[in-house]
């Protein structure tokens, strides 16, 4: 049969008379880039900041150095990106539009004026973001809502099944800022 243009990858499968099967995938383009975005709590939300975790993989699915922009669909920058040795890091989105569609704009390492592009996630219309982060021996937390004004919301921070803190708070205008003390939570060995 004809390859299709766009595979990447193509698996040959044998079975002989005994009904032995054997496989084998073979790479058909080495300079593949798989790229997966992981969006702070689970989602995009309309009108709030945005998050974004990502993972660049090459062809033999290891971690990738990249480098980047993401754009929107008439093409301008809204923010620029770069991943570690291991092919990893994150990006902000100021202010997620549902009305707008993103794209991971990544420069090519083999041809230098090449591009190659990928769709970040969907946006969700109405939703809450909860965003953590540590700084020094504080972990701050914030909690966003473009639907919720005043509600109450309640969080439960736990480990391995232990409940270290119930936390009540009331958003005032889709808000709810506080912070922790990390030593308060539990030291969690170097995977």
């Amino acid at each position: 049969y004809p390859i299709p243009y766009v595979c990447q990858f193509v698996t040959l499968q044998m079975q002989t008379k005994h009904l032995l099967c054997y496989s084998k995938t073979i790479v058909l383009n080495k300079d593949y880039l798989g790229l997966q975005f992981f969006p702070e709590s689970g989602e995009l939300v309309h009108g709030l900041p945005g998050k974004v975790g990502f993972k660049a993989l090459d062809y033999k699915g290891k971690g990738k150095v990249v480098e980047g922009e993401i754009i929107d669909g008439q093409d301008k920058v809204i923010t620029t990106f770069n991943s570690n040795q291991l092919g990893m890091g994150s990006f902000i989105i100021n202010k997620v539009d549902s009305t707008a569609t993103y794209f991971a704009k990544v420069k090519s390492q083999s041809e230098e004026k090449l591009s190659l592009i990928y769709h970040l996630p969907p946006i969700a219309k109405k939703g809450n973001v909860l965003s953590v982060f540590e700084d020094e021996d504080e972990i701050h937390l914030t909690v966003l809502s473009n639907y919720l004004s005043n509600d109450s919301v309640y969080i439960r921070i736990s480990c391995r099944g232990l409940v270290y803190f119930d936390i009540k708070g009331r958003l005032k205008e889709g808000k709810l800022m506080f912070s922790l003390p990390a030593s308060n939570l539990p030291e969690l060995p170097l995977q």
